[in-house]
């Protein structure tokens, strides 16, 4: 055996002894946290899919594109419309005319 593999806090000097318990616990809590990591990871996973599964929101966007839900959950009133929904917006009032289009509204 090689001493690397032989290595445990009887063989090491009081130096090394320190070293190795350093190295031991910043392993263990590296595992630590890669076990959290893991769990986070499917914890987001979960609420990603129920969010994404939400009825209301599925009913939502067969009416409304996905810039113009963020618009409508927007915590801040003054919330941006991408140039897509406005274009869409003004093509659909042009079209309909003024009074139809505000009767859609």
């Amino acid at each position: 055996m090689t001493r690397d593999e032989n290595v445990g806090p009887s063989t090491l000097t009081s130096n090394e002894s320190r070293t190795y318990k350093k190295y031991r616990a910043i392993k263990l809590s590296l595992i630590r946290l890669r076990k959290k990591f893991e769990i986070m990871k499917y914890k987001n996973r979960l609420l990603r899919e129920r969010i994404n599964n939400d009825k209301y929101k599925v009913a939502l966007k067969k009416l409304f594109t996905d810039n113009q839900i963020q618009v409508l959950f927007a915590k801040k009133t003054n919330a941006k419309c991408s140039n897509d929904t406005i274009q869409r917006a003004l093509k659909l009032k042009l079209t309909c005319g003024t009074t139809d289009y505000e009767e859609l509204l």
